[in-house]
């Protein structure tokens, strides 16, 4: 069967708050043009238009931003009833979203609901740092129980749902009790977001590795005790790398076993990037108007940034984990694996690699 995931940007990095690690903010500040507005009738209809003439058969829409609700309800709308006309249930289509979950309501999510959506919501578990670094655009409105009221709606509908943790420096030092709140909120499923720096500045709270260490390491005892239990909450790093370490899978996250490929992401007036990290003007690979998708998927600057040099760490040259990881990342290089000195990737499998084997052998018999 012929995949493709498409990842849309439907509100360009436009958002209705102002967090203080937004990643995309940061890199749409350093293209010509920050801000491309909200995606108009012709970009959707020229995405749907070309995936669905396309041979693939099994085809995976996900909506980013900044905020992409911020599109409105009658975007989304218009793009499902297009794309149902063009389809005519002759490929499988699945939908997901990343939200910070603030204009969520009744009628979104029976939009979400009905087509099966997958929601990614932007929460950060731990109250005081959720309202510290997840504000108002005017930098004072908290919105920590905003958006446990949209989970709690997310629960009400039945609808399927990601927990989003930007993991920073400072939630870092607290994995006991971040832990703890996944398992008092019944936090079903956790991806613990890296917290990265800026392209051209450090930040304060983003993740070192040995914040990244420490954390997961500290969780994973836990998570541990909890599975060996038959307590079982999903944390994605571990659901990533148990069946990568044990079986050679591989993982859902690019950026685990260090492989880039395209991911296709389409800004709102159509401009093509190969990756969320690097969406800036010299990675733009074409744009969904006027390009084709195999054009799209096999053009030189794609084949060059898949092959770009990553930084190169002495610390990997005699790794054992280096066949897992192929160094990591390169956005997240001197970053959350890896500094010139210490390997946080390297620290975790050596505290977690035994039983690690162990979970596996049990998971897979």
């Amino acid at each position: 069967m012929n995949n493709i995931s498409i990842l849309i940007k439907p509100s360009s990095s436009i958002c209705n708050i102002k967090c203080k690690y937004c990643f995309y903010l940061d890199e749409s500040k350093n293209r010509t043009i920050e801000n491309n507005g909200i995606m108009n009738e012709r970009v959707m209809r020229k995405i749907i238009d070309k995936v669905i003439d396309s041979s693939y058969d099994n085809i995976l829409f996900s909506f980013q931003g900044g905020e992409p609700t911020i599109a409105g309800l009658d975007y989304f709308k218009s793009f499902i009833d297009y794309l149902n006309f063009k389809n005519n249930n002759e490929r499988r289509v699945n939908y997901s979203i990343q939200t910070n979950g603030l204009l969520i309501n009744n009628e979104w999510c029976n939009l979400f609901k009905d087509n099966d959506f997958l929601i990614g919501l932007s929460f950060d578990i731990m109250e005081n740092i959720h309202n510290k670094y997840r504000t108002g655009i005017n930098n004072k409105e908290h919105t920590y129980n905003k958006v446990l009221n949209t989970k709690l709606l997310l629960d009400k509908f039945e609808i399927k749902y990601n927990i989003l943790t930007v993991l920073t420096s400072e939630l870092s030092k607290f994995p006991k009790e971040v832990y703890e709140n996944i398992k008092i909120l019944d936090i079903k499923y956790t991806q613990f977001i890296p917290c990265l720096s800026e392209l051209y500045n450090d930040l304060e709270h983003s993740i070192k590795p040995k914040d990244f260490a420490y954390f997961y390491k500290e969780v994973f005892t836990l998570w541990k005790k909890d599975f060996l239990d038959g307590l079982y909450y999903s944390i994605q790093f571990f659901d990533n790398i148990i069946p990568l370490i044990g079986g050679f899978f591989t993982p859902m996250t690019c950026g685990i076993n260090g492989i880039c490929h395209n991911q296709i992401v389409i800004e709102s007036n159509g401009d093509i990037f190969p990756c969320d990290f690097y969406c800036l003007d010299k990675y733009n690979i074409g744009n969904i108007v006027y390009d084709d998708l195999k054009y799209i998927y096999n053009n030189k600057k794609v084949r060059d940034f898949i092959s770009e040099n990553k930084y190169a760490n002495n610390l990997c040259h005699s790794c054992k984990y280096f066949i897992f990881c192929n160094g990591g990342c390169k956005r997240m290089n001197k970053n959350m694996y890896i500094d010139d000195d210490f390997c946080g990737y390297k620290d975790f499998l050596d505290f977690s690699f035994n039983d690690i084997l162990k979970i596996w052998e049990i998971i897979s018999r």
